[in-house]
């Protein structure tokens, strides 16, 4: 798994995925620190480390590897690129190495723009005449959504792109979230909504505010979703989003506004207005579906959100994709 600095909750679920499947059989180069548990500056990391990070046994850390020499070795049975448009250096270096192992080469894009790399920005100039990775090796997109075809096709107007059928190697990918997160049993609510509102409209209709106060520990943010009956989520810079698994994990039912409007394709997958969560469009609406619940309608729609969201840990999502995805030469 060749890994990026920075966070990346794409790239970082799926290497805890992988870890936890596979411990020292499964390598990640560089060693992505923030991952295990003798981490300890989780204040450098966006969202404080939450959720996905300081988890992983220290004895797990990948050692000893020559990246390229081990490539040319035939020493791995995948490699995973877990952020190509924070990778695509080490790509382009190694892209004829690659092509000639026998390794499966899986393409990770967890950005939240719908394009595909190297069609944003400065980097379709850059390497407009390179070779796509989407078109020689498995491609999982996050934000998959009809712009991702348009992004390939030089932003033609989506009424002519939608004649062209996608790429044969893209594929949806979503989110996950560590097993060890979600809750055992559920707790007892004491009251309505989190304190933690990212929709500025409720939470001044509910708080007078336009935005609420991040909590400063994991612990304290849990305990506040799993009091709540109702956590409120939104599109943020993309449709998928950590906090709508967070929501799911600790408890509460996921009220989640203009859901309804999220094309199939895209992340999250698997949230079905009424039957495991929310979709509202305004305060109003929200109050009104809340309203309409009997105690019974919402015990049956949070137990339905946790069978969701047991089926959305790291765990399942890289058994999900090996079964579909990972076919290895004879």
């Amino acid at each position: 798994m060749i890994t990026s600095k920075e966070e990346d909750y794409l790239q970082d679920s799926i290497i805890h995925g992988f870890k936890e499947l596979f411990g020292n059989n499964a390598l990640d180069y560089p060693v992505k620190s923030m991952l295990y548990d003798d981490y300890k500056d989780f204040n450098k990391i966006r969202g404080s480390g939450f959720t996905l990070y300081g988890l992983l046994d220290s004895n797990l850390k990948s050692k000893d590897i020559d990246i390229e020499n081990d490539i040319l070795q035939n020493k791995f049975d995948l490699i995973v690129f877990t952020s190509i448009y924070r990778q695509y250096d080490f790509f382009y270096t190694n892209i004829e190495r690659i092509k000639k192992t026998h390794a499966v080469v899986w393409i990770m894009d967890g950005e939240d723009s719908p394009v595909l790399f190297p069609y944003l920005g400065k980097h379709l100039k850059q390497f407009l005449f390179f070779p796509k990775p989407h078109n020689n090796f498995i491609y999982f997109k996050r934000e998959f959504l009809p712009e991702t075809l348009r992004s390939i096709y030089f932003r033609l107007p989506l009424n002519f792109v939608h004649k062209f059928p996608y790429p044969k190697n893209v594929h949806p990918i979503s989110f996950s979230i560590p097993q060890k997160k979600i809750i055992s049993s559920q707790p007892l609510k004491t009251k309505l909504f989190t304190q933690h509102i990212v929709d500025k409209d409720v939470a001044t209709e509910l708080q007078g505010l336009k935005s609420t106060a991040v909590f400063a520990s994991e612990k304290d943010y849990y305990d506040d979703i799993q009091k709540s009956k109702f956590g409120i989520t939104t599109k943020r810079a993309g449709w998928d989003c950590l906090r709508h698994y967070e929501i799911a994990a600790n408890g509460a039912l996921i009220c989640f506004r203009d859901l309804k409007a999220k094309p199939e394709s895209c992340a999250p997958h698997g949230l079905i207005p009424g039957y495991n969560c929310i979709s509202y469009n305004s305060y109003e609406d929200l109050t009104n579906s809340i309203n309409s619940i009997s105690d019974e309608a919402y015990e049956t729609l949070l137990l339905r959100s946790l069978d969701w969201i047991r089926n959305q840990t790291t765990i399942n999502r890289v058994k999900n994709l090996l079964s579909e995805f990972y076919k290895p030469l004879p």
